[in-house]
């Protein structure tokens, strides 16, 4: 995460990653500004 943060330009770009331990557990981080639909439904 640490290397994507260091690459983009968070008042601009907009990142949603997904993190799956299980396939009933998903978690998700946003990394700058969101764009409408962060559902962590993939």
């Amino acid at each position: 995460m640490s290397a994507i943060k260091a690459q983009i330009d968070p008042s601009y770009d907009s990142i949603l990653v997904y993190r799956t331990q299980t396939p009933h557990n998903i978690q998700t981080d946003l990394i700058g500004q969101a764009l409408g639909n962060i559902d962590p439904v993939l």
